[in-house]
């Protein structure tokens, strides 16, 4: 007897989960907060995490730490930066000092120095998300 397999692959995505923090704390505080508590400060990949980690803004909140720093800009897990998105003129590193990036209320991000205090996202690891996978074995004749 032969035999046929048949797999149907499932739909997989991946959530992204971040979480605001309101304690206000300069960006290595934030870092050592969120690598402590949760995985690490916000890393955003794509217009998508941006927009995500903007959603968390209160509307009294004008602007995030996120895990984004200079050295060359990378982030704060040590993966390269290969998705910006920078309010129009920056960074500008104004008075040399602005080696940490924040996000804004309106979704672009800005350098800003370190030492100042803010509320920050965590990120709090990447989930897989997927539907059932099913495999099937026919017995063939």
């Amino acid at each position: 007897g032969g035999g046929a397999l048949w797999s149907g692959e499932g739909e997989c995505g991946t959530v992204f989960n971040y979480t605001l923090i309101n304690t206000a704390m300069n960006w290595t505080s934030a870092q050592a907060y969120c690598r402590q508590h949760y995985h690490d400060l916000a890393t955003i990949e794509n217009s998508a995490e941006n927009q995500a980690v903007t959603d968390f803004l209160p509307a009294t909140t004008s602007f995030v730490w996120i895990g984004l720093y200079r050295t060359p800009w990378r982030w704060s897990d040590g993966s390269p930066s290969t998705y910006s998105n920078w309010s129009p003129g920056e960074p500008n590193n104004y008075e040399k000092v602005e080696n940490c990036a924040q996000q804004n209320a309106n979704n672009s991000w800005n350098d800003f120095p370190c030492y100042y205090k803010g509320h920050f996202i965590c990120y709090k690891g990447n989930q897989s998300k997927c539907t059932d996978v099913l495999l099937v074995f026919a017995e063939g004749p």
